[in-house]
């Protein structure tokens, strides 16, 4: 996913492409592949003095913040609004996404996060609840809530809640799963 300097896969085939027409990017794509590119070379934050637990939660959790900034940003840039834009789960990891989200953030009290519980919205939880149980397989909604519930909710991974690694892991494969849609959105948006 993305080139070697983490720009989205075929960037430098799009930018010659309107060279030879003596054309710039558009200031959207151009916005797209920035924050694609910061996503893509986001390793972790480092903190002064939390756990190592906690401050790996708030790294991954970082990860999907950006990863979600630069989707949102391949969505402006195509028209479109991140709810109009799926982010299959069964293509760039058919199983995984599932089983690490389902043992993360179920539904149920015993989850390490119940991000359904969490939740204002009757309608996203009823598409999280339709992923969790494989009715659905857009992770799209999933993603938001967390990058909402990060940003702006009540999900703080520290202390008793810091996130283990399954949920680690869970954020690392949305935050993947996240650029390879954005990516296919890109390309499929300009025709490479």
């Amino acid at each position: 996913m993305g080139d070697a300097n983490y720009y989205p896969d075929r960037w430098k085939e799009y930018v010659a492409s309107l060279k030879k027409e003596g054309k710039e990017p558009a200031q959207e794509w151009a916005i797209f592949a920035a924050r694609y590119r910061v996503a893509g070379n986001y390793c972790s934050a480092s903190f002064f003095s939390l756990s190592e637990k906690t401050a790996k939660g708030y790294s991954e959790a970082i990860r999907l913040l950006l990863a979600y900034s630069a989707f949102e940003a391949a969505c402006n840039a195509s028209g479109r609004k991140p709810n109009e834009c799926p982010v299959p789960s069964e293509e760039g990891f058919p199983k995984e996404a599932r089983i690490l989200l389902q043992k993360a953030f179920n539904k149920t009290p015993e989850a390490e996060f119940p991000l359904r519980h969490a939740l204002n919205s009757e309608r996203l939880a009823g598409k999280i609840d339709a992923f969790l149980e494989g009715k659905e397989h857009n992770l799209q909604p999933i993603a938001s809530a967390l990058r909402h519930l990060f940003a702006h909710g009540i999900w703080t991974p520290h202390g008793a809640d810091a996130l283990s690694k399954t949920s680690c892991d869970a954020l690392d494969v949305l935050s993947q799963s996240l650029l390879w849609a954005a990516d296919r959105l890109f390309e499929s948006s300009n025709g490479i």
